[in-house]
């Protein structure tokens, strides 16, 4: 198996005291197994349930674990830019923390780093509701039209992404527009990707919020400001 010489992993975390703790020690192992050195950034998104105080602890016990704590919820594009200013190595990865993914499959994204600048997750057999795939499946859609964007799954939170294009670009999005955003922007500077399928798993415990009407709302405005170049 080819090992990186670096990588930056982050997970945004809003509530998620009954998933982070195990999600991170599932992280830790293959981060230590795929490169030769490696950071792990937790996001707190303005949580107001136990998740600060457990993503502290975390950090207490392992150096290579930080933190970033947002005092009010910022978010999910918010959690992903204060994710990807934060970073510090050559290769940046992410997933939520909600035990949705297997960060293990990274193992097999790792022979495309070679030859492209960053691998998106597809997820096979969606394990979300009926509404939400059909959902995403509008957004999908109206992005690529919109945006001729070459992309299956562009809200799939499991990619890798080269540091260098992350530099290159400028992040406004806030809501869940922001993938869709950064996969917009690297790849008017050139960067080249690979779709990947990934498993998705259901989740067990903590809310989804990305179905909310008012970020669904924020979503769509953010999609027309950056197609008319708003912001």
């Amino acid at each position: 198996m080819p090992k990186l010489k670096e990588i930056s992993y982050f997970c945004p975390a809003y509530n998620e005291e009954e998933n982070l703790k195990t999600h991170i020690q599932k992280i830790l192992p293959v981060l230590a197994a795929i490169a030769d050195n490696y950071e792990l950034l937790i996001i707190n998104n303005g949580s107001t349930d136990q998740t600060p105080k457990i993503a502290d602890n975390l950090a207490a016990q392992n150096p290579r674990i930080r933190v970033i704590h947002h005092e009010s919820n910022r978010d999910y594009g918010g959690a992903l830019k204060t994710g990807f200013e934060n970073c510090n190595y050559e290769w940046i990865a992410y997933t939520d923390s909600d035990l949705q993914y297997d960060f293990g499959e990274i193992r097999e994204m790792l022979p495309f780093l070679s030859e492209c600048d960053g691998v998106i997750g597809i997820r096979k057999n969606r394990q979300d509701s009926l509404y939400r795939k059909f959902q995403s499946k509008i957004f999908n859609l109206l992005t690529k039209l919109m945006f001729r964007l070459k992309a299956k799954d562009i809200n799939c939170s499991f990619k890798v992404i080269k540091k260098e294009f992350i530099d290159r670009i400028k992040i406004t999005s806030r809501s869940s527009f922001i993938d869709a955003e950064i996969l917009i922007k690297t790849q008017k500077k050139g960067a080249k990707f690979k779709e990947m399928e990934v498993t998705h798993y259901p989740r067990i415990a903590g809310a989804a919020t990305g179905h909310r009407p008012q970020v669904i709302f924020i979503t769509f405005k953010e999609m027309f400001q950056t197609l008319f170049h708003k912001h």
